[in-house]
């Protein structure tokens, strides 16, 4: 028999099992210190989007961001079941602003409770909103578009409204 495999070889490597385990149980603590948790815990943390809508490029226009679950939401009938058009009237959005003279909305800040997503975005022309394309009012009133999460979370920088994404999400 050989003599690794005798009683006191394996009296010797259980004597060790405890160090081991313990040598185990501190690196799964090392390597799960910090994962998933923010030295801010407890602290809203500040999250932008930047987005532009394009019917050629939209300046002046007025940016919406909602939570795309509140927008679907509104497409039901809650007494009766039936199905109605979606819209966002009445709908809290998780960020607002207005896009600039190139057509630009950037670091629009959205709010605490909007988490990563899915949002629908609005673009809508206002009394001041010019078509950069034809230097004259827009054609198309409002663009919308979808933001998954994974678009959201992910390295896209900017995200278009048009009317071509409008057609998708209406």
């Amino acid at each position: 028999m050989p003599k690794q495999l005798d009683n006191s070889g394996r009296l010797i490597s259980l004597k060790h099992l405890p160090k081991w385990f313990l040598v185990g149980l501190f690196i799964f603590a090392i390597l799960g210190c910090g994962h998933g948790i923010d030295s801010s815990e407890g602290e809203s943390v500040d999250s932008t989007i930047d987005v532009m809508g394009v019917d050629g490029p939209l300046a002046n226009a007025d940016i919406a961001l909602y939570k795309l679950q509140d927008y679907l939401d509104t497409s039901v009938d809650p007494y009766s079941g039936a199905m109605l058009t979606p819209s966002t009237d009445g709908l809290a959005a998780v960020a607002n602003g207005r896009s600039d003279d190139l057509g630009f909305a950037s670091e629009l800040m959205l709010s605490t409770d909007s988490n990563n997503g899915p949002f629908l975005l609005e673009v809508s022309s206002n009394a001041n909103t010019l078509d950069l394309t034809t230097n004259d009012i827009p054609v198309i009133d409002t663009v919308r578009t979808i933001i998954k999460e994974s678009e959201y979370t992910g390295e896209q920088l900017r995200f278009y409204a048009t009317a071509l994404t409008t057609l998708a999400v209406d």
